[in-house]
């Protein structure tokens, strides 16, 4: 009921709409050096793309970064590491998400190209601003 308050107010806006498997592309200047994402983009430093894996609370997010996987990681790797990438994944909230590292939602077609439009409602990618 807050929310939909909030938007009928002008106090909130909707900007759109995730679920579990979308991909999001994000800034990830604003993160070096802090805490478990920093110790990530210490050892994977170009770690821009990342998948939701759901909500780990009503305002985290749990994502996982696309294109590491947990096995081949050594085993001398920094217990931050371990849990963005093998464990319970990397759980930044909403406002970081989409306010600090700028999210764009990247949806795409069965052929693994992004979908800027869709004639047929099919979901598209879209950007925070």
């Amino acid at each position: 009921q807050r929310l939909r308050d909030a938007l009928d107010s002008g106090h909130a806006e909707y900007i759109g709409w995730i679920v579990p498997g979308d991909e999001l592309l994000l800034d990830m200047t604003s993160q070096y050096g802090k805490g478990q994402i920093g110790e990530v983009l210490a050892a994977y430093p170009d770690t821009t793309r990342w998948v939701c894996d759901g909500l780990f609370t009503e305002s985290k997010l749990r994502l996982r970064p696309r294109g590491l996987a947990g096995e081949g990681l050594p085993d001398d790797a920094p217990d931050g590491v371990q849990k963005a990438i093998a464990r319970c994944g990397w759980q930044p909230s909403i406002d970081v998400v989409f306010g600090t590292c700028k999210a764009q939602i990247i949806r795409r077609d069965i052929l693994g190209r992004p979908r800027l439009k869709s004639e047929r409602g099919l979901p598209t990618c879209w950007r925070a601003t």
